[in-house]
């Protein structure tokens, strides 16, 4: 593993989950004794009772929520149920006591792991008689699932023997039984190994799942918000992965309040298009910076999986999951009709710059300095990579999508998108011969993206998406028609394309445009979108003066409300 993940805090959990499960979960379960005496046929009959269906199996199996196995496997009900069974008629009640506390550990030093999943999948198939053997050879929820291996000696019909999956200790509980009957435990105990999802104090853990892995996750079908021209980044699929939205399950998983905003359990779940592990982690290394930073508005990893058999792999993150991208926000809001969007953009537009500016700087410092402008940045802003969270009056809006880019790497121009398909986001450098990216061009893109929120403030979506593409629109130097922001000229050099600075005096004119505006645009033309990119603003400068520009919206209203327009030379 790369050593950069081991220093962020990239863990491999092999276990489901299952220390966690029982450190955090378990404890918050009653175990106060039930009602009269619990049967064996009485917690076969509630534990069928609780098995949820699995959306992704196709009926072929059910699994049992964590919070249902542990209201029915509890200290209470297995007093009563090892009372009953031929096989303790000879314990003491202390030790029918100590024992029904041991089934249910949570996780102390003595006993790192409960034995509820055993002794239900036990229950489940009618041997609960033969729990008390499983307790006596430690056959606890860390052996599931149980592996096939060859025999040391051969037993029984069935010429293999059950292990536990890491140390290869046989289960020599089962050697007795028929194969039918190992054969039906094995397939029960599937329905309690459902993963119980941790996002550790620091870093981001990363479970190893066998294929097979019934996974808690509810599939959601959402509506594609975005239009044909543009990508919500949540459910859809691509070059680099694919990414759906899933309920996972409220008894599945332990995520940072803070981080999560998500509503109704909704996660992302992106899928990558690789089976290579080194893919995987340049995905997940620059996720892992600001994993526990919920002070920056960049989207945050909670967790990865992998789900393995052999050698084949496939590799998952999970995110929460965004209400949209904001060029979704526009289309679902073509026409804002007061000055309310204004402070909400101004508030926002600081905690971009602001998560920038940590990207740019914080991560790239701790890069060799060779490696900065390679690495610091993100290289593919635009509205699509834009997501908003939370309901409209508190709705934030975080930067996404590092992954795809990988902070572009100066040796992978060539690889971002061909010209003939290229984003009209991209600065000039990107065009230019012998020209290099680096973290400023990033301001580029991100006043081309202020200017899009300009329009859409002042003319609608429809400007947005239509007029404004249109309006700018015209052959590159290789005869391709396009809306990029910028026009290569014989010489190789490049310049602002005349018809943007015509439409940005046409949004100073217009009759909504108030103050704010007016300065928030001046800000782009003058100190963001200028060829020469080491004329731009850094992201830290950008922060301090869309910050000072928030302060003036908080002390005077009319700043941001008052409508003035006027035309300004821009030449």
């Amino acid at each position: 593993m790369a050593t950069v993940l081991l220093d962020y805090g990239f863990t491999e959990c092999k276990d489901r989950g299952n220390r966690d499960l029982c450190r955090l979960l378990w404890p918050t379960v009653s175990q106060r004794p039930s009602r009269g005496k619990a049967t064996a046929k009485g917690l076969r009959d509630l534990l069928k009772g609780s098995e949820i269906d699995d959306p992704s199996s196709a009926g072929r199996i059910d699994y049992v929520p964590m919070d249902k196995l542990g209201e029915i496997i509890n200290e209470g009900t297995m007093l009563g149920l090892l009372e009953g069974l031929p096989s303790c008629k000879t314990w003491s009640r202390r030790e029918i006591r100590d024992v029904a506390k041991r089934i249910c550990s949570t996780g102390n030093s003595d006993h790192l792991f409960s034995f509820r999943k055993v002794v239900a999948a036990l229950i489940r198939i009618g041997k609960a008689d033969h729990i008390p053997q499983f307790i006596q050879e430690d056959i606890n929820d860390d052996w599931l699932p149980l592996v096939k291996a060859p025999p040391s000696t051969s037993y029984g019909e069935d010429p293999y023997t059950l292990k536990h999956p890491e140390t290869g200790r046989e289960c020599t509980a089962l050697r007795q039984w028929t194969p039918q009957e190992r054969r039906k435990f094995l397939k029960t105990s599937e329905k309690y190994l459902a993963p119980f999802f941790v996002q550790p104090s620091k870093g981001v853990n990363h479970y190893i799942l066998h294929k097979t892995t019934i996974l808690p996750f509810k599939p959601i079908r959402v509506r594609n918000n975005e239009d044909d021209q543009g990508s919500d980044n949540q459910e859809n699929s691509g070059g680099f992965g694919e990414v759906r939205c899933v309920e996972i399950h409220p008894s599945h998983y332990r995520f940072d309040s803070n981080i999560v905003t998500s509503r109704n359990q909704r996660f992302a779940i992106k899928t990558l298009n690789t089976k290579i592990r080194k893919v995987f982690e340049d995905e997940v290394s620059p996720l892992l910076r600001f994993a526990h930073r919920p002070e920056k508005q960049l989207v945050k990893l909670l967790a990865t999986y992998e789900l393995r058999e052999g050698n084949d792999v496939s590799y998952h993150l999970i995110f929460p999951w965004a209400d949209g991208s904001v060029r979704a926000y526009w289309k679902n809001n073509p026409r804002s009709m007061d000055a309310a969007p204004i402070l909400w953009i101004a508030r926002e537009a600081v905690a971009i710059a602001e998560s920038l500016a940590f990207l740019h700087n914080d991560y790239a410092g701790e890069l060799e300095s060779t490696e900065r402008e390679k690495y610091g940045r993100h290289g593919d802003l635009k509205a699509g990579n834009f997501l908003v969270y939370g309901p409209t009056s508190k709705m934030r809006i975080f930067i996404s999508d590092f992954g795809l880019s990988r902070f572009h790497r100066q040796e992978t121009r060539s690889l971002v998108q061909p010209r003939a398909t290229s984003p009209s986001y991209r600065p000039p450098e990107f065009d230019i011969s012998h020209a290099t990216l680096s973290r400023k061009s990033d301001m580029w893109s991100l006043g081309a993206f202020f200017l899009e929120f300009a329009t859409w403030y002042l003319e609608g979506w429809e400007s947005v998406k239509v007029l404004f593409p249109a309006f700018r629109e015209e052959r590159d130097q290789h005869g391709i028609v396009s809306d990029i922001f910028f026009r290569v000229e014989p010489g190789n050099y490049a310049i602002v394309k005349p018809k943007v600075v015509s439409w940005v005096k046409q949004l100073h004119q217009s009759e909504k445009c108030t103050q704010y505006i007016h300065e928030l645009l001046d800000l782009v033309m003058a100190r963001m979108m200028l060829v020469d990119r080491d004329l731009r603003l850094d992201a830290s400068e950008l922060w301090h003066q869309l910050s000072a520009m928030h302060k003036k919206c908080r002390q005077n209203v009319r700043y941001y409300t008052a409508p003035c327009p006027h035309s300004r030379d821009l030449a």
